[in-house]
């Protein structure tokens, strides 16, 4: 019976950990997926006309904060006649599909609107920027894929470059830089990665390499914060950087005396007080 019981509890202990390790997923995927599993309920809406019903039809698609999109939000998002809200209805759940399964077919199915969509009935405004777009930008990063970014335009909102922000901050390493078209994008994605590299390997040497003086500077810091080199801020060339970098140091090895170094008043005060360095 004794040699039994040897081989069923640890049966047994492995039959629990497998269980507690599958219901822990469900519960994740539950958690984390932007969709309810149950499908909104149309009926009343039904009575409504004109704005009313449609605004009525978006709402269902999208509840308030914390609640989750229904699993029919696409077919609701059809029944909208106002062809501007349907169209930016439809965007919003796609832009979290492609997001969950990580499918940026997803994205290729939204509207190109690409400039601010303003929509404003009795009260109700929308302001939209070029939503397929932040829908790529994301997909780009998440997947470190900047061969997505080509399917981007030039700007989005505000006419902030967001092409050539993907460009750069997609790749994880210089071969994913290595396949960016423009000579500019690419040498600053290059520039991003070696200051990730030099910093990850606390070596101020790379950091002397940096072409660009923020990158350069920022590395410093980052490196001399790391390894409590106060020698290291020394090698930065603007004196607000060169100053922040003793006041992390100051601060990290409690030392006070190293804040009399920090030649920006206020934030040799800070220095001094423990406080914030930036901090007004």
């Amino acid at each position: 019976m004794s040699k039994n019981i040897k081989f069923i509890v640890p049966a047994i202990i492995v039959l629990i950990l497998i269980l507690f390790f599958v219901f822990s997923w469900i519960i994740f995927v539950g958690i984390y997926s932007p969709f309810s599993g149950h499908d909104a309920d149309i009926s009343s809406c039904e009575s409504l006309r004109g704005w009313d019903k449609d605004y009525c039809y978006f709402n269902l698609t999208h509840p308030p904060t914390f609640h989750k999109i229904p699993s029919n939000a696409l077919e609701v998002c059809s029944l909208i006649s106002n062809q501007t809200l349907n169209r930016l209805c439809q965007d919003l759940v796609y832009a979290p599909l492609a997001k969950y399964k990580n499918d940026i077919s997803y994205c290729d199915k939204m509207s190109d609107i690409n400039k601010v969509v303003v929509l404003n009935i009795r009260n109700f405004t929308i302001f939209g920027e070029n939503m397929k777009d932040a829908c790529y930008y994301s997909a780009a990063q998440r997947l470190s894929d900047p061969s997505i970014c080509a399917k981007m335009i030039d700007h989005m909102g505000g006419g902030m470059d967001y092409k050539r922000g993907c460009y750069i901050i997609s790749p994880k390493d210089l071969e994913g830089c290595a396949e960016i078209p423009n000579d500019d994008w690419r040498e600053k994605c290059e520039q991003r990665i070696k200051r990730s590299i030099a910093t990850k390997n606390d070596d101020p040497e790379l950091c002397a390499e940096l072409i660009y003086p923020d990158y350069r500077n920022t590395c410093y810091i980052d490196v001399a914060s790391e390894k409590l080199d106060i020698k290291i801020c020394e090698k930065i060339d603007n004196q607000r950087q060169k100053d922040l970098c003793v006041g992390v140091i100051a601060l990290n090895k409690k030392d006070t005396e190293l804040c009399s170094r920090i030649t920006d008043e206020k934030m040799r005060d800070n220095c001094r007080n423990s406080r914030p360095l930036l901090s007004s």
